[in-house]
């Protein structure tokens, strides 16, 4: 019985998001030419960066050396080089895999 509710509150929760992303995206393709909405959007996101600047540095202090794997990784993936950075950066393969960026099979 308990389970049944919390499934039915749970299909709710998920219809209601659903429809809330619909409506936003609906709102935003409606306005997006609207030169009041575009103002106010770019106030918005500059004021979102300005409150949270210190989480951003932070949160790349603690994962400098991921990010940079992750951009070396892809630099060989672009080249289609993926066996010979397997070769060369062993460590880092292991490394990569171990966080999930990637599988072994890659």
């Amino acid at each position: 019985m308990e389970q049944e509710n919390n499934d039915v509150l749970f299909e709710n929760l998920l219809n209601k998001y659903k429809k809330q992303l619909e409506y936003g995206k609906a709102y935003y393709h409606k306005n997006k030419t609207n030169e009041e909405f575009i103002t106010k959007n770019r106030n918005r996101s500059k004021q979102y960066y300005n409150n949270n600047i210190e989480k951003k540095r932070e949160y790349y202090e603690n994962n400098k050396n991921d990010i940079k794997l992750k951009n070396n990784y892809k630099y060989y993936l672009k080249l289609n080089r993926v066996e010979l950075f397997k070769e060369r950066h062993i460590e880092k393969f292991n490394r990569l895999v171990d966080i999930g960026y990637i599988t072994n099979d890659d």
